[in-house]
């Protein structure tokens, strides 16, 4: 077994240092490949954000983090007759490039229906966009600063925590799923789950080598901006490091084919994907 792992290793060090390798030369903040995938999309609502809620909810804005003298909201919600004390795992909940908007706002609903305490962060401090033309900047100036989204995520964390919180995971897609990656690369020992829906991967192993807690990753066969040899790349170093991975490609669908707003929502694959990150989340935190 430990010769096999010892290879597994060296073909994904290998590949994934040729990824490094590339982006070397040329900075990739994903942005482009965002703004190519949703060229003809607009954030408008499908119907996962409209399935019924196994319980009622109670959700709500509030402050969480500030930049400067400007608080930043977020969304919380948790189910509706859960006490102040009442023992329930956390979820941070990270949006696409289209920022925090009403889509995103159902799916906090539904996971918090789940039996979760789930605050919906805002990296665009307040901004949404309603087409690419306006998310596209959005996105390019939150990237910019990457350690300001990680200070933003730290912070939806140590409130989940005052609120009780138990084990903690995220979930994001697109531009949220790369921010799930980074939130758990830098809080590996607080992160107790990560869900990755067709997110840029970080393609540095001696960084991957400090996950060790359970990823699920959702993408698409067609991604074009995700391909598909990256994400095969990703897992097996995840394999080789002995982390504990589930990836799934759904083949013929392409970027933001789950997408909780948007114009690429493929129903039969994005419900199958929701299934799977339902049981993958009450596995790991509950």
């Amino acid at each position: 077994m430990r010769l096999v792992a010892a290879a597994l290793l060296s073909l994904a060090l290998a590949a994934m240092t040729t990824h490094a390798a590339d982006a070397e030369h040329v900075h990739d903040d994903g942005v482009a490949g965002m703004a190519k995938a949703h060229a003809h999309d607009a954030p408008v609502a499908t119907p996962i954000t409209e399935r019924k809620l196994p319980q009622p909810v109670k959700a709500d804005y509030l402050d969480y983090f500030a930049v400067g003298n400007k608080a930043v909201s977020g969304y919380f919600a948790e189910p509706r007759q859960a006490s102040a004390k009442a023992a329930l795992p956390g979820l941070i909940v990270i949006h696409e490039w289209w920022g925090l908007n009403a889509n995103v706002e159902a799916m906090t609903r539904q996971l918090a229906a789940q039996g979760y305490r789930v605050l919906a962060v805002d990296l665009y401090n307040g901004a949404r966009a309603e087409s690419p033309e306006e998310a596209g900047p959005l996105a390019k100036a939150a990237s910019a600063n990457p350690a300001a989204m990680i200070s933003n995520i730290k912070a939806a964390h140590a409130l989940l925590k005052a609120k009780g919180a138990g084990k903690i995971g995220t979930l994001g897609w697109c531009f949220g799923g790369a921010q799930s990656l980074q939130a758990t690369l830098a809080m590996p020992e607080s992160i107790d789950a990560t869900v990755i829906y067709y997110g840029k991967l970080e393609t540095d192993p001696l960084k991957l080598a400090k996950l060790r807690k359970p990823v699920l990753g959702i993408f698409g066969g067609e991604d074009k901006g995700i391909p598909v040899e990256g994400v095969r790349s990703f897992e097996l170093t995840l394999l080789a490091l002995g982390v504990p991975v589930d990836i799934n490609v759904y083949a013929g669908v392409g970027h933001a084919f789950a997408n909780p707003s948007g114009k690429n929502y493929v129903a039969a694959a994005a419900e199958d994907a929701w299934l799977r990150t339902t049981r993958f989340l009450a596995a790991k935190l509950k």
